[in-house]
């Protein structure tokens, strides 16, 4: 997901945003292992919901987003608040 990389152009970006979800949502999920990589994926995450413009692909990623928050618990609670900054300053509700 990573922009810098010249092969990931955004529709690369978004099928692997949507796979992130898949991998989330897994029943076996642990949320240790993934937590060194979780701020960059957030991270990432909100940077691609900002760039996009079709509803359908925000409210995907969105999905995403959530699914991933929820799955990792309490260990993105630092990043919660930035999320939630970011989020609000391109124009989405959270309520």
């Amino acid at each position: 997901m990573d922009p810098s990389i010249a092969l990931n152009d955004q529709a690369v970006r978004i099928t692997a945003a949507k796979r992130f979800k898949d991998v989330a949502d897994e029943w076996n999920f642990e949320a240790e292992p993934f937590s060194p990589y979780a701020s960059t994926i957030l991270s990432q995450l909100v940077n691609l919901i900002q760039e996009v413009s079709l509803i359908e692909t925000k409210m995907a990623l969105l999905d995403t987003l959530s699914v991933i928050i929820e799955r990792m618990e309490g260990k993105v609670r630092e990043r919660g608040y930035l999320l939630t900054q970011q989020l609000t300053l391109t124009g989405y509700r959270l309520c």
